[in-house]
């Protein structure tokens, strides 16, 4: 059948009409690059972990995304030392701003968490149980609690780990 049409069809037309297939190929093809460019800056924006700079210091907050796609504030401030970086005691404060805020204090010494203490937190709705605070290892504590609206609970908190010269803050 090929060789038909090309017996009929001189190179020219033949090379409009694959000029015309490529043309169109590239529209049909364009609003699914658009969708990947659209995708890959949504990952950009929902930011799931802070990731607080010691050798910054001072008070830093940031906005994420939490499992269930609402936004929740991270602030990490480091509380007054003496000594050099990442050596001191942090304060982790998580909130989320319509169901609750949690946070606890660390303590940093030789890049390592050497206690976690001071835990605390505030509801906005529903009812917070359960709440643990613990050091999992020598880079990372975590706060847990069951958070409870109406007829759910949720198991909740707050994870914080030494990752260099950061602390890395997420929810759990």
């Amino acid at each position: 059948m090929l060789e038909l049409c090309y017996k009929y069809i001189g190179w020219e037309t033949r090379a409009h009409l694959m000029m015309i297939l490529c043309m169109a190929t590239v529209f049909v093809c364009q609003p699914m690059l658009h969708v990947s460019a659209s995708a890959a800056s949504l990952m950009e924006e929902e930011k799931t972990v802070a990731s607080y700079d010691m050798a910054v210091g001072g008070t830093q907050t940031f906005e994420l995304t939490d499992e269930e796609g609402e936004e929740v504030i991270v602030t990490v401030s480091e509380l007054p030392s003496i000594g050099r970086v990442a050596n001191g005691a942090y304060q982790i404060s998580f909130t989320s701003p319509t169901k609750w805020e949690a946070g606890y204090k660390i303590t940093v010494s030789n890049n390592r968490i050497t206690s976690a203490y001071d835990k605390y937190y505030k509801v906005y709705s529903g009812s917070i149980s359960s709440d643990k605070l613990k050091i999992d290892s020598a880079i990372q504590a975590t706060y847990t609690f069951e958070h409870n609206i109406l007829f759910h609970s949720a198991s909740r908190g707050v994870r914080s780990i030494l990752n260099g010269n950061k602390i890395d803050v997420s929810t759990i």
